[in-house]
């Protein structure tokens, strides 16, 4: 549900549900990507590459967690089905690390051969 400006340009049919949804989302996903990279090079300032991409997916680790522990307390009343939408950000930078650093080791054998394998 809508709230605040969102909700006031909707009902002055100045923006539709349908066009705020994908611009949630594409700001959702800049914003996890910009953090993303943003985390991964402050950690690789103190850690190799593999080790700072393992912590941000540590990072985003701790959305499950908090969600799991919300769902948990009786004061809470989450749904169940906001469980697998938590585990998006991990799964996603998981992802992300896992072809960032194989695409890294692929270019790193042999300069001249990018598509070695």
């Amino acid at each position: 549900m809508p709230f605040g400006d969102v909700y006031e340009l909707i009902r002055l049919e100045a923006l539709t549900g349908s066009i705020s949804l994908v611009a949630g989302l594409i700001a959702f996903v800049i914003g996890f990507a910009a953090l993303s990279w943003i985390l991964r090079k402050l950690l690789r300032n103190t850690f190799p590459p593999k080790k700072a991409s393992l912590g941000v997916v540590l990072f985003w680790s701790i959305i499950p967690m908090l969600g799991i522990i919300m769902n948990i307390s009786p004061e809470r009343n989450l749904p169940i089905a906001y469980i697998p939408l938590m585990f998006l950000p991990m799964l996603s930078s998981l992802f992300m690390k896992y072809f960032s650093v194989l695409s890294k080791q692929e270019t790193n054998k042999n300069p001249y051969n990018v598509a070695e394998k």
